[in-house]
């Protein structure tokens, strides 16, 4: 193996071992590692605790020991620590970010545009329905749909994209290996089998050592992974409002389904309008437009299987908002000639168009 990617696997079981140890969270996790890493820096200022610099050091040979013993390095490449490449950007930004997260299944989903939908487990039949319908467009449209794999509506919204064809994530509040609540293991394993992904901040190798506070934990990383936060059919104290509160305290937008004030299934959603702290939508339409997809038109959502590997990346890349040519050649670096070719053949099959002003942007009708 080289030195290199030695060295990477041994922080990833070294940020392990240093969580598992009692009182170690994700914050001194954080900073113990930035001083492991800046030990190798002349000048190094970084300080922690005489109890911390033990805990590194016990971390370090145990990882060791560890490394040397692995024959396998399958678990290390399910660890995704806050200073790996494939750590989310986004999720990055929050504060008290999970230090690790552990992934089962397509974790270059990490690497997407994402959008949170999650609401109460005591839905109405039509929140379900709108639930299913949104994640189906969205998940159609190639965005990578995000909740929480609980009963009610977190279970409609992962439906509506595997139904669509498209990609979900799956946050646990549980070890990443078995579906949280048990019902759900249909689902759980629809999900991974479909090239989806289920992620946790917990694993067998890192069992959970608490007994309250899970749920909102959880709720923290569902809101960190997404620009938008949608909450459709939440009660007034419920883990959706706690969801919508993280999103909006992390500057992200947040989109709220009203309902009728007779209904407490509604209360939260329009509580949550009421502060300002949501805007309103009233239709899949809405939730298009609130995201910069423009002319939305469910009915001539094209077919994302028909496009090749390197159309769907450029495809991908325009999900994030519309982008001149140039802005795309040094975002992508595939060679120019090439990239006017994929963008023709994505304008032929209407995948994409020009606005305006010359941008190409995701064509939806």
């Amino acid at each position: 193996m080289e030195k290199e990617a030695k060295i990477a696997i041994l922080n990833k079981v070294l940020i392990l071992e240093l969580l598992r140890n009692k009182g170690i969270g994700d914050i001194s996790a954080r900073r113990i590692m930035h001083c492991h890493f800046a030990q190798t820096k002349v000048g190094y200022t970084q300080e922690i605790s005489n109890k911390e610099s033990d805990l590194l050091t016990n971390a370090i040979r145990t990882a060791n020991k560890k490394l040397e013993l692995l024959k396998s390095y399958e678990l290390t490449d399910s660890l995704v620590p806050f200073f790996d490449e494939n750590y989310p950007g986004l999720l990055n930004e929050v504060q008290e970010a999970p230090a690790l997260i552990f992934t089962n299944g397509n974790k270059n989903l990490l690497s997407k545009r994402c959008i949170s939908i999650v609401g109460t487990r005591n839905a109405t039949a039509f929140g379900k329905s709108f639930a299913s319908e949104l994640s189906y467009e969205l998940a159609k449209a190639g965005l990578v749909i995000v909740s929480g794999l609980a009963v009610g509506i977190d279970s409609h919204v992962h439906h509506g994209a595997l139904k669509a064809g498209g990609h979900t994530i799956s946050v646990l509040p549980s070890e990443v290996e078995k579906a949280t609540p048990v019902s759900n293991t249909n689902l759980y394993n629809n999900i991974l089998n479909q090239n989806g992904l289920i992620i946790s901040e917990y694993s067998k190798y890192r069992p959970i050592n608490l007994t309250k506070g899970l749920f909102p934990a959880r709720n923290r990383i569902i809101a960190g992974l997404s620009e938008y936060t949608i909450i459709v059919e939440a009660k007034e104290k419920s883990g959706a409002i706690i969801t919508a509160n993280l999103a909006f305290e992390n500057n992200r937008d947040v989109l709220s389904l009203p309902g009728s004030v007779n209904f407490n299934t509604s209360s939260g959603c329009n509580q949550l309008i009421r502060e300002n702290k949501a805007r309103l939508i009233r239709s899949v339409s809405d939730v298009f437009e609130d995201i910069g997809i423009k002319n939305y038109n469910k009915n001539k959502l094209r077919n994302l299987s028909t496009l090749t590997e390197s159309e769907r990346i450029v495809y991908d890349t325009l999900l994030s908002g519309g982008k001149f040519i140039e802005e795309l050649n040094l975002i992508l670096q595939i060679g120019f000639t090439n990239l006017i070719s994929l963008c023709s053949s994505l304008e032929l099959k209407e995948f994409i168009m020009k606005d305006d002003i010359g941008k190409y942007v995701i064509q939806v009708s």
